[in-house]
Formats: C-alpha cells, sequence, structure tokens
C-alpha cells in the first residue's frame, strides 16, 4: 500500500494546536473570551483562550516537578536571540497534540526555562522578528520528561530573514518603471520540485529598481512578470471604461462575429516575462541562493519589448461546448514545475470551438485542450475578456485538477505552435480520445482474498510534474479494473490497498515491474496491467545514533534506497524516502519500509532540508551503511554520526 504524501506535521502551529482540545481558536473567535495572542513560527496568529477556572490548557494536571530549560540561537552564528517567544506544547499518544501550551518570552541572550512541569512529552519552537524556523524537521521531535527531571540544553535555531534588490531596464538601457518583480521559491519536497510564488511581489520605482526585505532563506528565482492582460485597441478599452455595459454588446456580436471583434492595436509592444539573468524560461533561468541574514544586490534584469501578437484559430471535434478552462499555451521546453507562471489562458473562446489568445510574445508554445464532453446548454462566451463583467463562471484557468472518476467521455490535444512577429490565425485543432488502462488484481498469499471489494478504487494513476487530473478505476468482480480519461504523460501507478493484504509488490506493465518508478504513457490504450499484493506487512527498522555527544538533539536519520535508478525521480519512489527525527535518547523507528536494499545514514538537521536531490544522495551514500529488508522484518541497527 502506499501511503499518502507525507505532511510536515509542525509547519503550521496554529493547525495542530487548534486539534489539542477546543481551547486554541482562530481570530473570529477572539472577542468571545480573555485571550492571548501569540505569533506562529511562519507570522500566523495563534489566540489562547483560558480553559475552566481561568487555567491556561484543557482540564487536568498543569503543574508538576520538572524543569525545562534551553536558548534561542541564531544560525549560523550561534548567538542568542534576544526576546524570542518560546511555546513549548505538551504531546500526546504519538507525538499528537495533547496538553497545555507554555508560551514565554527569552532573555536578552535568547535564554529561557520553566518549572514546576508534569512529566511527559513535550515539543518547542521559536519566533522572532526578522527570523524563521530554520529547520522544520526539529519540531517534531520529542522531549520527555520524566518526574524531577532537569534538561537545560535545549537549542532552538532561528534564522535570519534576507532581501535582495536590483534594477530593471529595457533593451534600450533605460529604466522600466512600474513594472511587477516576483520571487519563486523552489522547494523539492517528498521528491517533488515545487515553485512557490513568494507573496513578496514589488513594482520597480521611479529608477527601475526594486527591493524584497524580510523573505525566507532558500532558492528562488526573480521573475520580472508583468504582462498586459488585456491589450485591445485603445479606442475599444477607453469605451468599455466609459461604459461598462457595451462588453454586453461585444460578448453579443462575439456569438457570430468570434473573438476578432475584439481588435489588437498592431502597434502595441509588451514585455514578455523574464528571469534573472535574462531568460524568457524558468528551464533556462539561474537561481538565486539566498543564505540566512543575506542582503543580496544587483540582480539586475534587462526586458525586451515586444509586439504582442494572437494566436487563435479553432478546435475541431469537440462534443457539446468548449469553455476557457479547457485550454491553456504554454512556451516549448519549459519545466513541469514552471508552467503554472508562464502559462497563457485565452482572452475569448466560443463554445462552438473558436478561440483566441492575445498578447503573446513571439516564440515556440505548445498548445494544450483538455475538454469534457457536454450538451452545451447554457453555454456562452467565456475568457478574461468577460472578467470586466464579473463573469467568472467558465472564464480561465486550468483543467480542474484533482482525483477522481473519469468523465463519460473525454478528448485532449497537444499541438505545437510558432508564434512569429505576426501571430497566428486560423489554427486548426483536433481532438482526441482519452486513452484507458486496464488490468487486473493478484494476490500471493495463503490468506484468502479480500471480500466485497468489487467497486472500490483499485488503482490510481497521478500525474507526475503535469497538469493532467488524477484518475482512479474501481475494480470488477473479477479482480480486473479499467482507468478511462487518460492522456499522454508520467504517472505514478499507486492503490489505496486491501485489508488483510498491506504490501503491494508490484506493478507490472507488459511483464515490466514499473513499482516506484516513472510510467510514460503514450497515445495508446494500455490493458496489460498487473498489481501484486502481499499479506505479510511491510518491514520496520529501528534503532539507535551514536555520537561523540553524550546525546543527538540535532540529528536526523534518513533512508533512501541503494539503487539508484529511484533517485532520478524520486517522486514517483518517495515510499523508499523517509526522514526520521532522533530523539534526544538517540533513538528512531520507521515503519511501512518496502522491500528492498537501503542506504542508512545520521546527519544534522540542517543536512536534511530537501535532501532527496540526487547529487545530495550520492555525498550521503559515502558514509552510509547499507541494509536489506525483507516484507515484515523488524530490524534494529546501530548508526554512527
Amino acid at each position: 500500500m502506499r501511503p499518502r504524501r507525507s505532511i510536515d506535521r509542525w509547519l503550521i502551529v496554529a493547525g495542530l494546536l487548534a486539534a489539542s482540545g477546543g481551547w486554541i481558536a482562530g481570530a473570529h473567535g477572539a472577542d468571545r473570551d480573555p485571550q492571548q495572542v501569540v505569533q506562529g513560527p511562519n507570522g500566523q496568529q495563534i489566540i489562547v483562550l483560558p480553559g475552566p477556572g481561568g487555567q491556561r490548557g484543557p482540564t487536568g494536571p498543569t503543574t508538576g516537578t520538572s524543569f525545562l530549560a534551553g536558548q534561542v540561537v541564531e544560525q549560523p552564528s550561534g548567538h542568542g536571540v534576544p526576546g524570542a517567544q518560546v511555546l513549548v506544547i505538551r504531546s500526546g499518544p504519538q507525538g499528537a497534540p495533547g496538553g497545555p501550551v507554555k508560551q514565554i518570552f527569552a532573555d536578552s541572550q535568547g535564554r529561557f526555562f520553566l518549572s514546576d512541569l508534569p512529566a511527559g512529552a513535550y515539543r518547542t519552537t521559536a519566533t522572532a522578528r526578522g527570523y524563521q524556523v530554520t529547520q522544520p524537521i526539529a519540531l517534531t521531535r520529542n522531549i520527555e520528561l520524566g518526574d524531577g527531571e532537569r534538561i537545560t540544553d535545549v537549542k532552538i535555531s532561528l534564522a535570519k530573514l534576507a532581501s535582495l534588490a536590483g534594477t530593471i531596464r529595457d533593451d534600450g538601457g533605460d529604466p522600466v518603471v512600474g513594472t511587477t518583480v516576483g520571487l519563486f521559491r523552489r522547494s523539492l519536497v517528498n521528491g517533488r520540485v515545487t515553485l512557490v510564488r513568494a507573496p513578496l511581489g514589488v513594482v520597480t520605482d521611479d529608477r527601475g529598481a526594486y527591493r524584497m526585505a524580510n523573505v525566507t532563506a532558500g532558492d528562488y528565482y526573480v521573475c520580472a512578470c508583468n504582462r498586459d492582460p488585456i491589450p485591445f485597441d485603445g479606442v475599444l478599452l477607453s469605451t468599455l471604461a466609459a461604459d461598462p455595459l457595451q462588453l454586453l454588446g461585444v460578448a453579443a456580436r462575439a456569438v457570430t462575429a468570434g473573438a476578432d471583434v475584439a481588435t489588437l492595436d498592431s502597434t502595441l509592444r509588451t514585455f514578455a516575462p523574464t528571469f534573472y539573468p535574462n531568460s524568457p524560461t524558468v528551464a533556462q533561468a539561474k537561481r538565486i541562493t539566498l543564505a540566512p541574514g543575506e542582503d543580496k544586490t544587483g540582480v539586475d534584469m534587462d526586458v525586451v519589448a515586444v509586439h504582442a501578437t494572437r494566436v487563435s484559430g479553432s478546435v475541431v471535434g469537440a462534443t457539446g461546448a468548449l469553455t476557457a478552462s479547457s485550454l491553456w499555451l504554454t512556451p516549448a521546453g519549459e519545466s513541469d514545475e514552471a508552467k503554472a507562471i508562464v502559462t497563457l489562458t485565452p482572452m475569448l473562446v466560443q463554445p462552438d470551438g473558436r478561440f483566441d489568445f492575445v498578447g503573446v510574445p513571439p516564440g515556440q508554445y505548445v498548445l494544450h485542450v483538455m475538454h469534457q464532453v457536454n450538451d452545451g446548454r447554457g453555454a456562452g462566451p467565456s475568457g478574461a475578456a468577460l472578467t470586466f463583467l464579473g463573469a467568472r463562471g467558465n472564464t480561465m484557468g486550468f483543467f480542474p485538477s484533482g482525483s477522481g472518476p473519469a468523465p463519460a467521455s473525454f478528448l485532449w490535444a497537444t499541438q505545437s505552435v510558432n508564434v512569429p512577429d505576426d501571430g497566428v490565425t486560423g489554427l486548426s485543432v483536433g481532438l482526441r480520445p482519452a486513452m484507458n488502462m486496464s488490468g487486473r488484481l493478484e494476490f500471493v498469499g495463503s490468506a484468502p482474498p479480500p471480500a466485497q471489494t468489487a467497486g472500490k478504487p483499485a488503482v490510481i494513476l497521478e500525474p507526475l510534474g503535469s497538469s493532467a487530473i488524477a484518475r482512479f478505476g474501481v475494480l470488477n468482480p473479477d479482480a480486473t479494473f479499467r482507468v478511462p480519461g487518460l492522456v499522454p504523460g508520467r504517472y505514478d501507478i499507486i492503490s489505496p490497498g486491501f485489508p488483510g493484504w498491506p504490501t503491494m509488490r508490484s506493478v507490472t506493465v507488459a511483464g515490466a515491474d514499473v513499482m516506484d518508478l516513472a510510467f510514460e504513457l503514450g497515445a495508446g490504450d494500455v490493458s496489460d496491467v498487473v498489481l501484486s499484493f502481499g499479506e505479510t506487512p511491510m518491514a520496520t527498522l529501528s534503532g539507535t545514533v551514536t555520537s561523540t555527544q553524550s546525546h543527538a538533539p540535532d540529528t536526523t536519520v534518513l533512508i533512501f534506497p541503494t539503487d539508484r535508478r529511484y533517485w532520478a525521480d524520486p517522486d514517483a519512489s518517495r515510499r523508499r524516502y523517509f526522514s526520521i527525527a532522533v530523539s534526544r535518547s538517540g533513538s528512531f523507528t520507521q515503519a511501512g519500509l518496502p522491500a528492498g536494499e537501503y542506504f542508512v545514514v545520521a546527519v544534522p538537521d540542517e543536512a536534511a532540508s530537501e535532501w532527496q536531490d540526487a547529487t545530495k544522495l550520492e555525498a550521503f551514500s559515502r558514509t552510509a551503511q547499507r541494509i536489506t529488508l525483507a516484507d515484515g522484518d523488524k530490524k534494529v541497527v546501530e548508526v554512527k554520526r
């Protein structure tokens, strides 16, 4: 069985605390009871409401004989962070929140202490203006306090926020005023590279200069991404601005005249999105790495003014009304994770398939169409132009994401488009039917096959690095399945599992095992897929970390496969990667390991950030020990740091 994509349980402290008994509330409850407002590690407000009798926290023991002390330190200098807010949270079974939160302030050297604590498990975090939590995995580590025990060496690490600045100029060397500059954080989460826009976009001043402060340390792409969203001719825009109801007439004429009713000004020029240093795509851009507290300057870019061209044509073969949410245009050669940033959506789409993109910089593109068959009732023009009226029903956006059964009928197309300076008109795009995957399940063991499973989800195809929708197939009474509604792309084949059969042992396509590898689906049906399940649970690995220190409070154990095939695409093989925060006593336990050979290594917490990169795995492997696990194993190891 494939576990769900893991979630950093302690990244959002407010959400974690909210589950601890009803005495932590959101801001909407602020006017009901006396309260205390503290700041979480990501700047969010945490409101602590008093419990019964005015005691903060749930009922039960709130005092004891134990003592906890430590220091909030700045990384990498190790200096104390004066006045930091420290949260100490009582942990429940299996690390769940289970008791009171205590909030205290560190002294001028970042030191703090709590006395009269009841015995139990605790977790700590801290916040300070201008700082961030350095290693989220450390927030998952319990501190075990016995009756009368004194622990005085707790370290909570924070890192200073960074900043960067630069200047945007055009191809003539003049400053570009009023253009938006955005930051996109590159992260490796569970083996999947993601780009998330930081909420720090700024606008260049009259010198073309910009500066972003309070930036979390990490890897970023910088983009001058200002784009004129409605580059119609000036007369039309002036008319609409004076009387927005005129757009009703534009939409009405568009039903018969098509998108060309909105005429483009042939002299209009726009700045194409540019990534640092001077690239039109993220795939060719250079990453900026910001260290904690760094003030990086000279992040300059030159943007080029281009003609605002158009791409228009018709989608052929659609059954039912076509909507703007079914089409998008991406630059050719762009990386998967960046497509959401640079994708263009249609200005106007007619129900009969006519479409129009405007403001398209010349270059190579790929047009994508994903169309769900419908009866067309109530359909009308859709696209960004209609947002002037607040009509957002089917205006723009990607094909809906998420998982679910495929629609009864589903059509798709991808077509390369070369966009010259004068644009493209009359483009014809033919739709093709979606593909199907079919196969069977087999249960290898002495136990009887699972009963009453027909009609339940049997297999899920999760897209890897694309905007395609996840699809699942249900099980037939004869243990066969069919997954409809698929488009070409890379997929991870997984299963929710079955009671009594906890382990998926293999996934074969045409006799080749592709479990934990990306499966490439072409343009044809696949009918020879076999998922094999075993009755023996997956392996458990536990052990201790030995160190020259008396304990290893800042150590993480990494477990990853020795087979380097899995390193190329850790997203597909994520169930074979584990990071475990080692307890203060040096112990760790990890269940749910698939059979195979693994590297096991102990590293400092800071080395466990985005560790599933192939280069880092290669470095870790040189000092790691090998261990082979079979289904059902419960092995104990000693790992040296």
